[in-house]
């Protein structure tokens, strides 16, 4: 769950809340990790999938309809935008990559 609740940057109990709705509804199910079974492991049902597939389709559709009224010119200085968040995002996950390595490297040596 942790590993949900991080990027989300959410607590693990509003987490661990949404999950517990979500199977309720039998779009995810709960697992155990075969290698450690103190891990959790969530995994979209066959209707979850359905429904994630369903709105993909749809975002798609409207970027679509959004990105055919612009010009040429127009899609260039987005895809240059896009390639400056991109970078930044790399930077970024690499960052929280090299604290979260040192942190335990840290505990470890406690």
């Amino acid at each position: 769950m942790g590993e949900l609740a991080a990027p989300l940057g959410v607590k693990l109990s509003t987490i661990t809340g949404i999950v517990d709705r979500l199977v309720e509804q039998g779009l995810v199910r709960r697992g155990e990790d075969p290698r450690d079974r103190r891990l959790v492991v969530c995994h979209l049902t066959e209707e979850g999938h359905q429904i994630v597939d369903r709105l993909y389709r749809a975002v798609q559709i409207q970027l679509a309809k959004v990105l055919e009224k612009l010009t040429l010119d127009d899609l260039q200085k987005i895809a240059q935008v896009w390639d400056i968040l991109y970078e930044a995002i790399l930077a970024e996950r690499q960052a929280s990559e090299t604290i979260r390595s040192l942190s335990k490297e840290k505990e470890n040596s406690e």
